[in-house]
């Protein structure tokens, strides 16, 4: 199926998988796993160096060694902190995902990777009870997401189970498998296997 969206993708269609893998083994976790460090202690100048070079600043590699630019942004993160412990994860998220400098930094990343943060963001939310917390509690609260990501039943409704990364109009591709049971009023079978046209 992956291969099918690269080449949609390579001739100008908009192609997506939809709940294609675990949210919780994406790259959105690490991201956040950086921000949370950061935000529990921000006036360690290591942790915001690495936040540096995360999904959600956009510094150049200089910047690393520029003590005024960390200094700067230590004073961000730590206002930053502050609103987590005050609004919870998700109000935190939403306001920082508005930001124009966090806007231009995930740019970088696209559709998947910003939808694949709010979910692990919602997924942090719900962990740590629905309410405010601090940023120390909920990088412990991932840890134990992760920790436990794969036990759970697959079979069910997984909150884990990555979404769709478009709302817009786009090629849905999916496995034989995935698809199984589901209805479509149009199938195309780019690729099939001897067992499949049985």
């Amino acid at each position: 199926a992956a291969a099918v969206v690269a080449a949609l993708r390579a001739v100008g269609l908009p192609a997506v998988r939809p709940r294609a893998g675990d949210v919780l083994t994406s790259e959105a976790v690490e991201q956040w796993r950086l921000l949370l460090a950061a935000l529990e202690a921000p006036h360690r100048r290591d942790r915001v160096r690495a936040l540096m070079l995360s999904w959600f600043v956009a510094a150049p590699l200089e910047a690393l060694s520029d003590a005024e630019v960390v200094e700067a942004l230590q004073l961000r993160v730590d206002a930053w902190r502050r609103d987590i412990g005050r609004r919870g994860v998700v109000p935190f998220m939403v306001r920082l995902l508005a930001e124009p400098d966090v806007t231009a930094a995930l740019a970088r990343v696209g559709e998947r990777g910003r939808t694949d943060l709010e979910h692990v963001g919602e997924l942090l939310h719900g962990a740590v009870g629905g309410g405010p917390a601090p940023a120390g509690a909920v990088l412990e609260a991932l840890d134990t997401l992760v920790r436990t990501s794969g036990t759970a039943d697959r079979l069910g409704d997984d909150p884990a189970v990555r979404r769709i990364e478009t709302d817009g109009s786009a090629v849905q591709v999916m496995t034989f498998h995935a698809a199984k049971g589901l209805e479509f009023p149009v199938v195309l079978l780019p690729i099939t296997t001897k067992r499949a046209q049985e």
